[in-house]
């Protein structure tokens, strides 16, 4: 199981008043007020009320994930018995133009609270919802699930919160099993302030916020990749396809392209890098010249491409997952 990196106190915090907050691929927050009227015949003669607070967190090396509910600051007026109160979660199928899995399943701890007097007392429910390798579809025997929460009493049930699921078993990733919650933009970060990477991030800050200054020159140079562009990047998987081993090479072929009337030619351990990176859709052999090739020191620049491979792996970022890059102090 994966840490229960965000407490419902945590949780609590980051949304104080309503609302569902995807943190990243792995956390989940949301939190929202609610409450029935208690009824004799058609008249109201009783109220209960309660903030509802519910933790996602993904299971690690596993095709699901795991969320906690409580329900605090419960309040009773007039006059109220107690009753059923419990909260249930559904997860539906997909069906889309890549393909197609049946509904994940949904697993209830046997003990979570069913009455009003539990929740008082302090009482959590927990669910799981997963999806077996055998229920993907393609070759990373996808399997995505919208799911959604909801409270139930004697009076009927609401729907409280919904966000979606993304399950996977992808052979080229470091963890052959895994899940993330999909409704959230991944954001690959570097430093500037990094000894490991700073001559790339530098390079990657000037090509996201001035590309006119950086090699090649083109007029109107539009860099994509930065939270700002609104223009995310795409992950190439190489070895994916033919088409995939093309595109790789065009990125390569594009970059050394245009290092190569540099001159004099630095000296030195120097690598010609390129940004957007040479493993998406949208590198240098895109066609457009939307990119900067910049000399730097080779150290730096290996040890960026290796943070990004890692950071594709530990944030299960699939053939052609979009994300963002950027760049922090």
């Amino acid at each position: 199981m994966a840490p229960a990196v965000v407490s419902p106190a945590q949780c609590a915090g980051l949304l104080p008043s309503s609302g569902t907050r995807v943190i990243n691929h792995f956390e989940l927050c949301h939190v929202s007020i609610s409450g029935y009227d208690v009824l004799r015949g058609t008249r109201v003669v009783g109220h209960v009320s309660w903030r509802q607070v519910t933790v996602g967190n993904i299971y690690a090396n596993d095709r699901g994930a795991f969320f906690t509910t409580s329900l605090e600051n419960i309040k009773r007026t007039g006059e109220t018995t107690d009753g059923l109160l419990r909260v249930d979660w559904g997860a539906g199928g997909y069906n889309g133009p890549d393909g197609s899995n049946k509904a994940c399943d949904v697993h209830a701890n046997p003990s979570n609270p069913t009455l009003l007097s539990a929740w008082q007392a302090g009482g959590t429910a927990t669910h799981d919802i997963s999806s077996q390798r055998a229920d993907g579809y393609g070759r990373d025997y996808v399997s995505r699930c919208a799911v959604a929460s909801y409270v139930r009493n004697t009076g009927g049930s609401a729907q409280m919160m919904s966000s979606g699921l993304r399950m996977d078993s992808a052979g080229y990733l470091e963890q052959f099993n895994g899940a993330i919650f999909d409704r959230v933009m991944p954001v690959m970060s570097y430093s500037r302030s990094s000894t490991s990477h700073k001559a790339v991030a530098d390079h990657i800050h000037d090509a996201q916020t001035n590309p006119a200054s950086t090699w090649p020159t083109k007029p109107g140079k539009s860099v994509p990749g930065s939270v700002a562009s609104g223009k995310p990047l795409s992950r190439l998987y190489e070895q994916w396809d033919a088409a995939a081993a093309t595109q790789r090479q065009k990125n390569e072929t594009a970059k050394n392209n245009a290092c190569a009337p540099v001159r004099p030619t630095p000296s030195g351990d120097l690598d010609c890098d390129e940004y957007p990176f040479g493993s998406t859709w949208e590198g240098a052999g895109a066609g457009d010249n939307n990119f900067s090739a910049r000399y730097l020191d080779r150290s730096q620049n290996r040890s960026a491409g290796g943070s990004l491979a890692a950071w594709y792996a530990s944030d299960r970022i699939l053939h052609r997952d979009r994300f963002y890059g950027a760049i922090t102090p």
